[in-house]
């Protein structure tokens, strides 16, 4: 079952559960009767045993073709996060930031994480 789902009359983006997901709409896209007008602007991924071919692949790929301007895949084996933002041909490696570095979203500036913070709770 998916938890949203977004649709554009002719196509629908449905987010699956994942451990983690986060979707930001600083743009104001907004919400009817709990349903989103238009994708998350921000959509966070969790590798897990088995997701990375899917997260990667697939779901890189649909988040893309709706819109989803910043992706950020959190691998906890390599306790790394490659933040992608979205450009004409697709994403775009923004940067790969690992523990002990610190990175800032590119969407939300005043969004400043300590990848030693993040990846403190192994």
């Amino acid at each position: 079952m998916s938890r949203w789902m977004w649709s554009s009359g002719k196509a629908a983006i449905a987010r699956w559960p994942s451990p983690i997901s986060c979707s930001c709409a600083p743009s104001g896209a907004g919400s009817s009767a709990g349903t989103p007008l238009g994708p998350p602007d921000l959509v966070v991924e969790i590798l897990s045993p088995g997701s990375e071919a899917l997260d990667r692949g697939y779901k890189k790929s649909l988040y893309a073709r709706f819109g989803v301007a910043e992706y950020w895949i959190v691998d906890p084996k390599t306790q790394a996060i490659e933040v992608q933002a979205l450009g004409t041909d697709g994403y775009e490696m923004k940067g790969r930031y690992r523990k002990g570095d610190r990175f800032t979203s590119l969407l939300f500036p005043s969004l400043t994480l300590p990848l030693d913070e993040v990846f403190e709770a192994e």
